[in-house]
């Protein structure tokens, strides 16, 4: 199996809503874009909701949602994300499930568990600039080397 076969494109929103940003993502995903994490941490459920109810609906399966989790039901979304901020599977969830992961060993805890896990911050961070780097390149090759498996990083302005 040629690597790029498991390859998907991921895009986490940005923490904040702004202008036609329903119009920028249907255009993401009619260019290829594979799996949208709708991630608006502290925001208000109803902001999200309209987002959703502007993107057209043929997106919906493909949007995981980092908050208001009830949401992933509502407006038939691919499924939830947990990190340290919502840490807990629903009661009774049986569905698609990502994960937030800090640190290589917690990549190795919930990898299987997983559909993919998302490694934070191995690039500094854009929208927190308090996270920097916890990796080094010899980290990462070590991950590569243990077969990690179901990693998804990346940054826009990457090393």
């Amino acid at each position: 199996m040629n690597l790029t076969d498991d390859m998907k494109l991921l895009l986490l929103t940005s923490p904040d809503f702004f202008i036609e940003e329903d119009k920028i993502l249907a255009t993401l995903f009619e260019e290829g874009l594979d799996v949208l994490h709708l991630r608006k941490p502290n925001s208000e459920p109803v902001f999200c909701e309209r987002l959703l109810t502007l993107l057209p609906e043929e997106y919906h399966k493909r949007v995981i949602v980092h908050d208001h989790f009830y949401l992933k039901e509502e407006f038939g979304l691919m499924g939830i994300h947990l990190s340290h901020h919502n840490p807990t599977v629903p009661p009774d969830y049986h569905d698609t499930l990502t994960r937030t992961c800090y640190d290589l060993d917690e990549v190795q805890e919930y990898k299987h568990s997983s559909k993919y896990v998302i490694l934070k911050n191995v690039y500094d961070s854009i929208s927190e600039p308090n996270y920097r780097s916890r990796f080094t390149e010899e980290d990462l090759k070590l991950a590569t080397r243990q077969s990690v498996g179901r990693l998804s990083v990346g940054s826009s302005t990457g090393r």
